[in-house]
């Protein structure tokens, strides 16, 4: 698998945080920082990276006994988090969940690299350098979710509570996208 394969695979693998981090942006404060842009893009770029070693070496054993708990995993994950994300729409964004906590962003940042660990395991059927591999989805998630940062904010100053009633939305169909 030659290196822009890999590109190609690490954008198809980053697509999910791309859409997570467009959604986690509708909601919050009017203004994001570099900093928060930085923490979500190295969250899901680190997760990105990370899951595709662990595939690589635990195998294809370790994914046929969990695929079924990760799938019902990631639903339930994205689904409450698309949920809550529809429920507060409407209201005061000071009284919004936080997606750039901690606890979210190591929830979706796990539960979007799980299509990632699958890609990890196809890669150990390869001539490839796995660690190579890893790093160019790491970077390349990691810039696709800063563009998606700046993205949804962009989207949410013009189309406001519609925007992330749309984010919670997306976020239930990739949890459904997961269990399918």
């Amino acid at each position: 698998m030659s290196y822009p394969e890999i590109f190609l695979l690490g954008v198809a693998l980053s697509m999910d945080a791309f859409a997570v981090s467009v959604c986690a942006t509708f909601s919050g404060k009017s203004a994001i920082k570099t900093a928060e842009a930085l923490k979500i893009s190295s969250f899901f770029g680190f997760f990105q990276g990370a899951m595709p070693i662990l595939g690589f070496f635990l195998g294809e054993v370790a994914f046929k006994r969990f695929a079924f708990a990760n799938r019902w995993g990631t639903f339930i994950i994205l689904s409450i988090i698309g949920i809550r994300m529809i429920c507060t729409s409407q209201k005061d964004k000071k009284d919004c969940p936080d997606y750039f906590s901690y606890c979210s962003l190591l929830l979706l940042a796990f539960a979007t690299s799980v299509d990632a660990f699958a890609a990890g395991i196809s890669l150990a059927f390869v001539q490839i350098n796995i660690f190579a591999a890893a790093l160019i989805i790491a970077l390349t998630t990691f810039l696709i979710t800063w563009l998606g940062v700046f993205t949804g904010k962009r989207l949410s100053k013009t189309a406001g509570a519609k925007a992330e009633i749309a984010g919670g939305a997306i976020l239930i169909l990739l949890g459904f996208k997961a269990i399918l």
